[in-house]
């Protein structure tokens, strides 16, 4: 975020731009990052858009992560039911080898 901000600090000059300071540089990266994108600056140059661009998909790309990481550490656990799993098929195949036999003295 800081290196897109000092970018597009560097490369948006001028009075036509958006960005007048490093300051709202700062400001235009954080809002482009989080995707808020509410009426802020806008790069005019093609570089400024191109940082753009970049920092969305890099600001999508970490809140994904985070939301992935959060969502496998709610979905992750130790998994006692396995050995309640393995017993159970342990069961079924007993009760098929009794079958089996019932069928073979028929």
């Amino acid at each position: 975020m800081i290196c897109a901000a000092t970018a597009l600090a560097l490369i948006e000059t001028g009075k036509a731009s958006a960005v007048q300071n490093y300051h709202g540089a700062l400001w235009w990266a954080a809002v482009t990052m989080t995707t808020v994108e509410y009426a802020d600056p806008v790069p005019t140059t093609i570089g400024g858009r191109v940082i753009s661009l970049v920092l969305m998909l890099g600001g999508l790309t970490l809140f994904g992560a985070v939301t992935a990481n959060i969502a496998a550490l709610l979905l992750k656990s130790d998994n006692p039911d396995r050995e309640m799993v393995a017993v159970l098929l342990e069961e079924v195949r007993e009760l098929r080898r009794e079958l089996k036999g019932e069928e073979s003295d028929s």
